[in-house]
């Protein structure tokens, strides 16, 4: 397994569970990162509340909106979650936070979530089909100076198959996820010079991403209701 596959796995997933994903998302800078700012004199890295302003959620079943924003919701909540609490299992020489301060050593991340499309569980038994994709939107800047963007950042990450064939949506969604958090995660590993502890994660970050899968899992017994009202039309 790569090194960047294995920081992935488990800082931005919280489970080596997501190793075994395809494809992974490639960043993009859309503002040019700040040379001028001591990148490697970063101490703190604080994640903000993740937002999901203006999402794009596809051509998603009007009746299945209600799980897929739900889902959304958890995921959110469980990505940041992650993120902070995921480093410090993994003992990352640079710590994370939850609160900004007006420190110019302290980079605060603001994570907009633009694209949440469930694709079609039906098709991704087919292959190359119906995969569910997310976009991701990170602005960094220094605590310091929290009005002004060092750089802008955007991934993509598509994702199908699951525990069952096809997988479900709040499965691909939650994969999508942190595949493409995962480039936005080498970026910023790149540019602080920060390491980690593969090892001293492991245990704590498998039982923390498994227990978070399974939360956001539970969205879909939503479904059934979904489906009984299909089946009393037919």
């Amino acid at each position: 397994m790569g090194k960047a596959k294995r920081w992935g796995a488990l800082l931005v997933a919280g489970a080596v569970v997501f190793c075994a994903a395809g494809a992974w998302a490639k960043a993009k800078e859309v503002v040019k990162a700040d040379d001028s700012y001591d990148w490697k004199g970063v101490q703190k890295i604080v994640i903000l509340p993740i937002t999901s302003d203006g999402v794009d959620f596809g051509k998603v079943d009007p009746e299945r909106m209600p799980k897929i924003k739900a889902i959304l919701e958890k995921v959110k909540d469980k990505l940041r979650k992650q993120m902070v609490e995921g480093a410090k299992q993994a003992k990352t020489t640079i710590a994370f936070a939850y609160a900004a301060d007006k420190k110019p050593s302290t980079l605060v991340l603001k994570y907009n979530i633009e694209k949440f499309d469930n694709g079609n569980a039906a098709a991704r038994l087919v292959p190359f089909a119906g995969k569910a994709g997310v976009d991701l939107r990170c602005q960094m800047m220094s605590g310091a100076d929290p009005k002004k963007v060092l750089v802008e950042l955007t991934a993509s990450g598509k994702q199908k198959g699951g525990i069952i064939g096809g997988g479900t949506d709040a499965e691909t969604l939650w994969s999508s996820t942190h595949m493409a958090n995962n480039d936005i995660y080498m970026f910023l590993k790149k540019r602080t010079g920060f390491d980690y502890s593969f090892w001293s994660g492991l245990g704590e970050g498998i039982k923390m991403g498994t227990k978070d899968q399974i939360d956001i899992v539970k969205e879909e017994k939503q479904e059934k209701g979904i489906m009984e009202k299909k089946s009393k039309k037919k």
